[in-house]
């Protein structure tokens, strides 16, 4: 992930980091602070799609846009792309947003 954000034009010093677990401080104690984003990969099941479902019945969908929205959100319309629109999620807002620059595309 961190050699395509570089090559998307992200600055260098962005990078990302495999996470083992997210409550054993050993395995934790590797990742640098601050950290701007986590992403959580996991197996997504049946019964987890129904309780999802069932959840955001009466939630009406997010449509917002332009510069006075408190985030950039990207619709996921790509079946199996969710990492990808983590990721777009996790540099395009938040303190992480300062990292995006205009970089020449490697050749």
């Amino acid at each position: 992930m961190t050699k395509l954000v570089h090559n998307l034009g992200l600055s260098e010093t962005l990078s990302f980091y495999d996470v083992y677990s997210i409550d054993d401080p050993e395995l934790l104690s590797f990742i640098p602070r601050p950290a701007l984003a986590l992403l959580l990969v996991f197996p997504v099941t049946k019964t987890y799609e129904e309780a999802k479902r069932i959840e955001d019945i009466d939630k009406p969908e997010y449509n917002g846009s332009g510069d006075e929205e408190p985030v950039i959100w990207f619709k996921q319309t790509i079946k199996n792309a969710c990492g990808m629109f983590g990721v777009l999620h996790g540099v395009c807002n938040g303190a992480a947003r300062s990292f995006i620059g205009i970089s020449q595309p490697p050749i």
